[in-house]
């Protein structure tokens, strides 16, 4: 039944992750969406990108199989590279093929209007935006990824 679905995520990874806030909704038919209706602070997002980055393991507890966070980045068939096997994005948002000063290995979780988490393993590194900037705008989220990779990997290694 649709409650005991809603209640499964917060069992096997909202609550082992110390995600107290995430809240997940079905849509208005009750459907368990998945990719939508999930809703967080933004320091339990950071904890999921944490999770992920960590190959699905918290606290030393495999709670994903293993190898499920790489095959997560796999390309999906038939998406050209764009979308990752689980739910991820691999392209740079606006790149046009190109990275944009971003890692090759970023991948992303992406929001509303700006909102994302960009899980980079070269960098050991979690971003994560939840303003909201309509597209329309401008924004793109590899500006603010770019920046701060720049910002941490200063030439010459000096700070």
């Amino acid at each position: 039944d649709r409650d005991k679905a809603l209640a499964w995520p917060r069992r096997a990874l909202f609550s082992p992750l110390g995600m107290d806030s995430a809240v997940i909704e079905a849509d208005e038919s009750g459907t368990f969406v998945g990719s939508s209706y999930i809703y967080a602070t933004a320091r339990d997002w950071a904890r999921l990108g944490q999770f992920l980055l960590q190959g699905g393991v918290w606290s030393g507890e495999q709670i994903l199989p293993p190898g499920f966070v790489s095959w997560m980045r796999e390309p999906a068939p038939a998406s050209d590279g764009v979308y990752g096997r689980g739910q991820v994005w691999l392209e740079v948002p606006g790149g046009n093929g190109s990275r944009m000063g971003v890692p090759a290995d970023m991948f992303w979780l992406k929001g509303h209007d700006g909102q994302t988490v960009a899980v980079i393993p070269s960098q050991r590194m979690v971003v994560v935006r939840m303003g909201l900037t309509p597209k329309k705008l401008g924004y793109g989220p590899e500006l603010l990824v770019s920046a701060l990779v720049a910002a941490l990997n200063p030439p010459g290694g000096q700070e």
